[in-house]
């Protein structure tokens, strides 16, 4: 009779280890997999940011200028004042929030960096770092969206 109790008892020792071991792997096999499916959730894909920042957009401060910055689905951009008398064509690379742009009146050796963000129709440059060009003045104002 003690041979069965103790047969018995350690059946039930290792039945347990197993239930729980198999109850700590599914539990760490559920947060992972949502961990997974969160992180996929945060990320917006690189041609959606870029396309919810195609389009014209007219600085709302500096009114006597008129600023409008046009932004292409093709990395290209066109900073123009005065009604489209003075074009500035640039190019820009988006990475994350992040801008890099650069245009002919500054040149590539003079990128510019920017945070970027869109809430409705406004448009919003945190200055990174520009130096010594005039970009700088413009960008890091608000923009509302024309077309």
């Amino acid at each position: 009779m003690e041979e069965i109790f103790l047969m018995n008892s350690l059946c039930d020792g290792k039945l347990k280890r197993a239930i729980l071991q198999t109850g700590i792997g599914c539990a760490i096999a559920v947060v992972f997999l949502l961990g997974i499916f969160a992180c996929n959730e945060k990320e917006p894909n690189k041609k959606d940011k870029t396309a919810s920042l195609v389009g014209t957009w007219a600085n709302t401060v500096r009114v006597k200028e008129k600023p409008v910055l046009t932004i292409n689905s093709d990395g290209t951009y066109v900073l123009s004042f005065e009604e489209g008398k003075l074009k500035y064509p640039g190019k820009y690379n988006l990475d994350g929030s992040t801008i890099q742009v650069t245009d002919f009146y500054c040149g590539k050796a003079l990128p510019g960096a920017y945070l970027v963000s869109i809430s409705n129709d406004n448009l919003t440059f945190k200055l990174v770092d520009d130096p010594k060009c005039d970009r700088n003045r413009f960008f890091p104002e608000p923009w509302k969206r024309v077309k």
